[in-house]
């Protein structure tokens, strides 16, 4: 007896089953590149907290100690891409970092490009406690002007 057998599933799982696998090498591709980008802007920001608090004319400027931070980390970064480049730049209202390179570069020049970016201000805690005080006296005087 000679019975036929239908080939659809085969057929059918020919077509799904490369899919499946691209979609999900798709997803991890994804994942690893939205990671690094969080982890260099966390490491942009954990720099520029670092040159934050030096001051400039003293023995250490506040960009060379940012950036100096800001190396450290790029090269603790494990994933395959390119070496980032880093901008770190200070101000006297505060320090930024920058990291920009690219995940993956076999896939294309201008694919998978990142920038992530931390700017902070400067910490000036004479400036908020005179603001605070002007408050206060302020609350005072209103509060004595007008006894409701």
């Amino acid at each position: 007896m000679n019975e036929w057998k239908k080939g659809s599933f085969t057929v059918e799982s020919a077509f799904l089953i490369p899919m499946a696998v691209m979609l999900t090498a798709l997803l991890i591709v994804f994942t690893f590149y939205a990671h690094n980008k969080v982890w260099y802007t966390a490491a942009a920001y954990e720099a520029a907290l670092a040159g934050n608090g030096r001051r400039e004319g003293n023995e250490w400027d506040a960009s060379a100690s940012a950036r100096e931070k800001a190396e450290e980390r790029s090269v603790q970064q494990v994933m395959p891409g390119s070496k980032p480049d880093i901008y770190a730049g200070s101000s006297p209202w505060g320090t930024e970092v920058r990291y920009s390179g690219q995940r993956f570069p076999m896939f294309s020049e201008h694919l998978f490009t990142y920038t992530a970016e931390a700017k902070v201000e400067k910490v000036r805690p004479v400036k908020y406690l005179r603001a605070l005080w002007l408050m206060k006296e302020l609350e005072g005087s209103i509060s004595s002007e007008n006894p409701e």
